[in-house]
């Protein structure tokens, strides 16, 4: 007398239930590489748009500094747009317009190390302070800084304001 016994009845069934658990473990597998590489992806293009972003700030910063320390009523520097309506937001915010050095773009040189780094000021506004009887009234006038960064075939445009009594 022969004993059936639960394993002589299987006929093969742990093999196909083994073969499912590899199929779906390799899909997991493949899965989780191409979400570790599109992660990868985010985060280079993260860190360039940072990078970008703090050159683009220093650039502005540093044309606040050159602002602040310039007498810019005897001596303004050649890229300070200083008559209204002269270079307009649009002129700014324009790529071509950086790329060609329009309007004189200067780059960031001195004393840092920030490649494809620019800066540019634009009047913005005339605010008169004083007395209205007052002959020698101090004229605030605000400007518009920004500095701009494009490294790595990214690019980050800071825009801040700035004014100066003279």
């Amino acid at each position: 007398m022969t004993k059936k016994g639960v394993i002589k009845n299987e006929k093969g069934n742990v093999l196909i239930i083994t073969l499912i658990i590899l199929v779906a473990l390799t899909f997991l597998g493949i899965i989780s590489s191409r979400m570790s590489s599109i992660d990868l992806l985010v985060s280079g293009n993260k860190k360039i748009y940072t990078q970008n972003l703090f050159n683009a700030e220093r650039a502005a910063y540093h044309a606040v500094q050159v602002l602040d320390s310039t007498n810019l009523s005897e001596s303004p520097p050649d890229w300070l747009s200083r008559i209204l309506g002269e270079l307009t937001k649009d002129d700014v915010m324009n790529d071509a317009n950086w790329d060609n050095n329009f309007a004189s773009f200067p780059n960031v040189t001195t004393g840092t190390n920030i490649a494809h780094a620019k800066y540019i000021a634009r009047h913005t506004r005339d605010d008169e302070v004083g007395e209205s009887l007052d002959m020698a009234k101090t004229k605030i006038r605000a400007y518009a800084v920004y500095g701009r960064s494009d490294m790595f075939k990214g690019k980050s445009m800071v825009e801040m304001g700035y004014r100066k009594a003279y």
